[in-house]
């Protein structure tokens, strides 16, 4: 329920109209709160110029086409009024209809030239990314010592509050143990700092969605909630009350958190409008589970696909979907991501040069999220984002991250590989995204296939790293086989998508096998038994024959 005032009014009395609008936008600008405006009104014509209403509603419609329009209505009571005579009511319809069709004879498309509009807040400095520039890599990394302080900014809290206890234990204290060592930095930490940072550098942070300040899973706590009386402080707002040594709190960015409702296509409409606002703006939306953005597919596939294609608009949304296959069924396991990869514009070729209208990456590592988010602001251009973010590897050590892996000279990495001692003994290559290679790697070393069967992770999937994955390969050439590893379904995923990719980068005598779920109905099977069973099927083949 919305607690909003609402007004009717009778569409044809404009004066009226015009009071309430006025009325409303006064109450809205006083107040900071929702006003509605119920307006009665009916529709004359069809919903296109094919369509008779008279067809479904005939007694209806032959009482509104005997209604005079409201213009002539408005000219009616001005007239009576003695505020308009008839005869300056009939000059001016002429002028205005004039007007019309010299508009119409100019928007002749052999005649219009689209007028050169002055682009606001910042957008001027912006501009269009080349063909193929997507390949090179944007320096990320930031100064370790500032982010030490930022991370240490991240968890302080005034006196007068009192965090959760088990919050001092399993969220600060380890935090600042983290930063102490420079290792085993996780995903939560490295987010913290990749914000911090951007926000010295002068750009503002908004994240927003469904429980986005404590984090899906408990892991995030960017905003710190006091046990005895409710107040809530969000600690990386102090970089701009009070910065860091040498900054200028001028200069220092905004940071907002926004717990929103669940109601994915409002908010994500909000937020995508949000976006264009400033270049200088980082806008997140995370929700609660991947999954979740099926609620708001309509402004998936309206604005944040092709929005820059239809009418140039350039836009930093980074959108955060929890995905992963851990058991969880159905409707928590998948972010759709063979759903987000049909809304790429990604050529099949290889050889055919293109601009990426999104990226979309499946990360394994903290540093690798750090990068991202860091790159989302520091290239001269802006593009959607779309995280298949972690759920599993949140806290796993494995995945966890040095502050040398973000300092100044590193960068994201398209493609992650493995040292191996002699490339020569590999037999089997499979690559995969996301935390199947965690899983997998633990299967590895229990039976004993180290050196003999290499992970290649692809980070990034859209747009394809086809140089990266090449030189990733190239050391493994005398492998006996070569397969693409997933959790999804084989009608889900980035198979359908990756396949036919991986084939023009291979040699064409090698095969490349598909190792995951059978095709199914639902992203994943609803039985538990069932689900444990599907994943030890794909470990048995993808180390078979070995």
């Amino acid at each position: 329920m919305v607690s909003a005032p609402i007004l009717h009014v009778n569409g044809d009395k404009v004066d009226d109209v015009s009071r309430a609008m006025k009325l409303a936008l006064a109450y809205q600008q006083k107040f900071r709160k929702d006003v509605v405006i119920d307006l009665v009104v009916y529709r004359r014509r069809g919903h296109n110029e094919l369509d008779e209403p008279g067809f479904t509603s005939p007694m209806m419609y032959n009482k509104i086409k005997d209604l005079p329009s409201i213009a002539k209505l408005y000219e009616q009571q001005l007239i009576s009024d003695s505020i308009l005579s008839a005869s300056d009511a009939e000059s001016f319809r002429k002028a205005h209809f004039a007007s019309l069709d010299e508009s119409l004879a100019a928007a002749d498309p052999e005649k219009y030239q689209p007028p050169e509009l002055e682009m606001p807040r910042g957008w001027n400095e912006m501009r269009w990314p080349q063909e193929g520039e997507w390949k090179k890599e944007v320096e990320t990394g930031f100064d370790p010592k500032a982010l030490r302080e930022i991370g240490e900014r991240s968890v302080q809290v005034p006196e007068d509050i009192t965090v959760h206890p088990r919050l001092i234990k399993m969220h600060m204290a380890k935090r600042l143990q983290s930063l102490e060592k420079g290792e085993g930095l996780d995903f939560a930490t490295a987010e913290a700092l990749a914000f911090g940072s951007l926000l010295l550098e002068g750009y503002h942070v908004r994240l927003c969605g469904q429980d986005s300040g404590r984090g899906t899973f408990s892991q995030r706590h960017a905003i710190l909630t006091d046990q005895k009386s409710e107040r809530a402080v969000v600690p990386l707002e102090t970089l701009r009350s009070s910065p860091p040594s040498g900054a200028n709190s001028k200069a220092v960015g905004t940071f907002e958190v926004v717990n929103s409702s669940l109601s994915e296509y409002a908010v994500v409409g909000f937020e995508q409008g949000v976006a264009w606002v400033t270049p200088k703006l980082l806008p997140i939306w995370e929700a609660q589970f991947g999954d979740f953005n099926n609620g708001a597919q309509i402004m998936l596939d309206t604005f944040l696909g092709s929005g820059e294609t239809k009418w140039g608009m350039q836009s930093a949304m980074t959108l955060l979907l929890p995905h992963g296959y851990d058991g969880a069924g159905p409707e928590h396991s998948s972010a759709r991501i063979e759903r987000f990869l049909q809304l790429t514009n990604e050529p099949l070729s290889r050889d055919k040069a293109f601009v990426p209208n999104m990226h979309l990456v499946n990360v394994t590592t903290a540093a690798q999220y750090f990068h991202l988010l860091r790159r989302q602001m520091k290239r001269e251009y802006r593009k959607p984002l779309v995280v298949f973010s972690p759920k599993g590897i949140l806290r796993l050590p494995a995945a966890a991250s040095s502050l040398a892996e973000m300092d100044k000279g590193t960068s994201f990495q398209p493609v992650l590989t493995e040292n191996v001692t002699d490339p020569s003994k590999v037999e089997r290559v499979v690559l995969l995204s996301g935390k199947m290679y965690y899983d997998l790697s633990k299967q590895r070393a229990e039976r004993k296939l180290d050196g003999r069967v290499v992970f290649v992770r692809v980070e990034e999937i859209s747009p394809f790293p086809y140089e990266a994955i090449a030189k990733a390969l190239k050391p493994f050439s005398s492998a006996k086989s070569v397969m693409w590893a997933q959790d999804e379904p084989e009608n889900a995923g980035a198979w359908t998508f990756v396949m036919p990719r991986l084939q023009q980068i291979l040699p064409k005598s090698r095969k490349l096998q598909y190792v995951g779920r059978d095709a199914m109905a639902t992203p994943a099977p609803g039985v538990k038994q069932y689900f444990e069973e599907q994943r030890k099927s794909i470990e048995e083949q993808v180390f078979a024959g070995l």
